[in-house]
């Protein structure tokens, strides 16, 4: 460290004994730019605290740093397309407030407080990049305005880099983001901080999360119903009737009709 007071550079032995030349620096700083760009709305300083998060500190060396810049520009892409076909990506909106998920096998699955959860399949997607407006064609052409991108994450690559409890229950399926996932015999502490939404054959979706949603759409609104007291899911896999156990040791079917898909959106 320095000698003068409240300085907390390297000290002179820590330092690089090659001088940083210019094509460093705009390596460097397209590194950087890269990593900001997926997320305008957050301030410098958090992306420095971001890359705390991952272990950049004072003495790290350039190489370190890159990775982790890397590591941030791949967690949250510039755009939905950017991220690659095979990735789960959240995008969380404003404008309205929503958060919207694209699966890896294709769907849109979005959510919010004013709205009950939407599942349809994407044709493609017009516009993604934050700060812009979400725009995605269905397959049968129709467009959905989506509200303006604040943030994209990548799902997979948040939980290579900061773990996934979620991921280890109920044999590991739990962790999956096909429309396959099996949450039979996940506990509700387990979950973490996970959610999953799956669709019946009755048409019923499906919300699990620290509670259980079973919406169920009617003509002209739909009707909600919230278990918030739950402690095991008995049965989650497809072909069958969902089945949770209650506080109280009681089991219960969840919705009406047998589970035709499940996908992990956050």
């Amino acid at each position: 460290m320095s000698d003068v007071p409240g300085d907390s550079s390297p000290a002179p032995s820590a330092l690089s004994t090659t001088p940083a030349g210019p094509d460093h620096f705009l390596e460097m700083t397209e590194l950087l730019r890269a990593a900001w760009e997926g997320q305008p709305f957050v301030s410098l300083p958090q992306v420095w605290a971001q890359l705390a998060g991952l272990g950049v500190g004072s003495l790290s060396s350039d190489a370190e740093l890159s990775l982790a810049l890397t590591h941030l520009s791949e967690l949250h892409p510039c755009s939905a397309t950017a991220a690659g076909a095979d990735a789960t990506v959240l995008v969380e909106t404003c404008e309205p407030v929503r958060r919207v998920t694209f699966t890896a096998d294709g769907m849109l699955i979005a959510r919010s407080g004013q709205m009950q959860p939407v599942v349809w399949p994407v044709g493609r997607v017009l516009s993604s990049r934050p700060g812009g407006e979400l725009a995605v064609e269905d397959r049968s052409g129709f467009v959905h305005s989506l509200g303006r991108v604040v943030r994209m994450t990548v799902l997979e690559k948040q939980w290579e880099l900061f773990g996934d409890t979620a991921g280890d229950t109920a044999g590991g399926t739990a962790g999956g983001t096909s429309s396959a996932v099996d949450l039979s015999g996940c506990s509700r502490s387990a979950l973490g901080g996970a959610v999953f939404v799956g669709v019946l054959d009755s048409g019923d979706v499906v919300v699990c999360d620290r509670a259980i949603q079973v919406v169920t759409a009617q003509r002209r609104s739909a009707s909600v119903e919230v278990l918030r007291g739950w402690q095991r899911v008995v049965a989650g896999r497809c072909g069958e009737p969902v089945v949770v156990r209650l506080a109280g040791g009681e089991d219960r079917q969840v919705g009406a009709g047998v589970l035709t898909a499940m996908w992990r959106v956050e």
